[in-house]
């Protein structure tokens, strides 16, 4: 090749939503002038511009090109470790290469949850419960009922989440009263669904189940 291009000797460190910038250093190892054309190859292609794309230098002539990065806050740009490379061709030779860097892109979270449906008017029932992981690395999450009065069990299955960049994950959460017999007007049993990654601050989701009165007791379930 008849250019030497260099990159910054560390990684490049990112944060999604946010701007970077590193300088390229080019220099012209021929013995004539020559017009160089730069691209951003890899994946972080549609978020890197180069500036400028293009340099003219004559022989033993050095220069610099900028790369701008504006990597989105989106579910596919993944976090940790990224191959970044610029090809240069050179248009007396009409051949190019490739000099490559590693950007370090960080980590956020952005976790919904979401209970299907809210209300059920039965005497026991399960409720879906959808996590929807927007963020751009993997969680994994522990799901918990709960119910302050202490009227109902909540079981959730499964208890712990796997969740991908972009995906969806479920987990069936089944509720019943803890006494099944009553005489009397309907029920409302409130409850929680509690997700939590590690000890980050758990996401709470409510729900209900309405229980109608049966004009007699008994000890178990029916």
């Amino acid at each position: 090749m008849w250019a030497q291009v260099l990159l910054p000797s560390s990684c490049i460190r990112l944060e999604p939503g946010g701007y970077a910038r590193c300088v390229v250093r080019v220099r012209n190892l021929g013995l004539t002038a020559d017009r160089f054309a730069f691209e951003v190859v890899g994946a972080a292609a549609s978020w890197t511009t180069l500036d400028p794309p293009v340099l003219e230098l004559g022989p033993e002539a050095t220069s610099q090109v900028v790369a701008h990065f504006r990597p989105p806050r989106a579910a596919h740009v993944r976090a940790g470790s990224m191959p970044f490379g610029v090809l240069t061709t050179s248009a007396r030779e009409a051949v190019g290469s490739v000099v490559e860097q590693l950007l370090e892109v960080g980590r956020f979270t952005d976790t919904i949850v979401d209970l299907v449906p809210r209300v059920i008017r039965r005497r026991s029932a399960t409720f879906a419960l959808t996590v929807n992981n927007r963020g751009n690395d993997t969680v994994r999450l522990r799901v918990r009922g709960r119910d302050l009065a202490g009227a109902l069990r909540v079981e959730c299955a499964p208890e712990s989440l796997t969740v991908f960049p972009g995906a969806l994950a479920h987990s069936g959460i089944r509720v019943r009263p803890t006494h099944w017999r009553w005489s009397g007007a309907a029920l409302t049993r409130p409850f929680q669904v509690i997700v939590q990654a590690g000890q980050d601050t758990p996401l709470v989701v409510a729900g209900e189940l309405v229980h109608h009165a049966i004009l007699s007791y008994a000890s178990g379930p029916v």
